[in-house]
C-alpha cells in the first residue's frame, strides 16, 4: 500500500491546490434523492468534491484518502466555498467502517470488491449508496491506465 500511497500523493503534490469545485454527474443528476439530513461518508475522497457537495446541501460529511495532500486539498476547498468537512487519512485496504452510521455513502473511481460488504452495513435504515468506479471499456481505451 505504501507505493500506491506515494503515487496518489505525487499526483496531488502536483495538483492545482485550489481546484475549482465541480460535482460528480451522478450526485447532480440524483440531487433531488438527497435530503442533507444526516452523515455522509465519502470513501476514496481524492480532493473531497463529492464530500464538499455533500456538506454545501447540509449533510455532516466525512470524506477518507490515502492522500493527505488530497484531502487538505479538499479542506481548502470547502472554507472557499463555505463549508466544513471533516477528514481522515486511511488506507482504505484496513478502514474499518462504523456499521449502521451513515444516511449517505459515496465512493467514485475507487474499486475495492472488500469494502462492498462494509459499505452497505454502514448504510443507516433507509440510507442510500452512491457507487461508481471505471470499467473494463475505460481500459480497452487506456490500457496502460491503473486506478
Amino acid at each position: 500500500m505504501r507505493d500506491d500511497v506515494e503515487r496518489w500523493e505525487t499526483k496531488y503534490r502536483r495538483a492545482d491546490p485550489q481546484p475549482d469545485h465541480r460535482v460528480d454527474s451522478l450526485l447532480e443528476a440524483r440531487q433531488r434523492h438527497l435530503d442533507g439530513n444526516g452523515t455522509a461518508l465519502d470513501l476514496a475522497a481524492g480532493a473531497c468534491h463529492a464530500a464538499v457537495f455533500l456538506a454545501l446541501i447540509g449533510y455532516d460529511t466525512l470524506a477518507v484518502d490515502c492522500s493527505e495532500t488530497a484531502l487538505a486539498i479538499g479542506q481548502r476547498l470547502a472554507r472557499r466555498v463555505g463549508t466544513k468537512i471533516r477528514v481522515q487519512a486511511a488506507d482504505l485496504d484496513i478502514f474499518k467502517i462504523e456499521p449502521a452510521a451513515y444516511d449517505l455513502v459515496v465512493c467514485f473511481r475507487y474499486l475495492n470488491r472488500n469494502l462492498f460488504p462494509a459499505m452497505a452495513a454502514s448504510l443507516k435504515p433507509n440510507g442510500l449508496l452512491f457507487f461508481k468506479t471505471f470499467n473494463v471499456h475505460h481500459l480497452r481505451s487506456s490500457p496502460s491506465f491503473n486506478p
